[in-house]
């Protein structure tokens, strides 16, 4: 995990898949999206199977996942 000057923080309904490098999230709207761990912050609440609340993200890959 890392930390960006500009971070973007979601709202994550569960962590419903983990791997070595990346989870799969429910969003809050519903969609499951896939965020590799390197670009979710150190500082997220959210970074693991059967977590839920605030997850705190890249700018890049937010961007790439049509949430910023």
């Amino acid at each position: 995990m890392a930390e960006w000057i500009d971070e973007i923080e979601i709202d994550v309904d569960e962590v419903i898949v983990e791997t070595d490098d990346a989870i799969l999230a429910m969003l809050e709207d519903g969609r499951e999206e896939w965020f590799p761990k390197s670009h979710i912050s150190d500082n997220s609440e959210v970074y693991k199977k059967g977590h839920s609340g605030g997850m705190i993200i890249s700018p890049w890959i937010a961007k790439q996942k049509g949430l910023a």
